[in-house]
């Protein structure tokens, strides 16, 4: 088994644009991280190109309610500067917990 560090993630207000939390919203059913709030807390890059968004979207996981372990987040598409994943917010009425390996400022 392979250990690596994470981060928790905190979710943003009703809005992706709320300038609280690290940028975890929902975007029409899935889970997507809204990079210019997400690049406030965490290092990224500053310029949002479709060939970096790929490498860029390894580094999430997600902990499935009453699961043990994390797997890394399924990459679905970049919609402006939004990375959209394929998990859920929810199994059932339990909200799923959501991670990065990418290191804080």
């Amino acid at each position: 088994m392979t250990m690596i560090n994470v981060i928790e993630l905190k979710w943003n207000g009703p809005c992706s644009t709320d300038h609280i939390g690290h940028g975890l919203w929902v975007n029409k059913t899935k889970i997507s991280i809204h990079l210019p709030i997400f690049k406030k807390s965490f290092d990224i890059i500053t310029e949002y190109k479709e060939t970096k968004m790929e490498t860029l979207a390894e580094n999430f996981y997600v902990e499935y309610y009453s699961d043990e372990g994390i797997e890394r987040m399924s990459y679905l598409y970049c919609a402006l500067n939004d990375l959209v994943f394929n998990e859920s917010k929810y199994i059932g009425s339990n909200k799923n917990k959501f991670y990065t390996t990418i290191q804080a400022k």
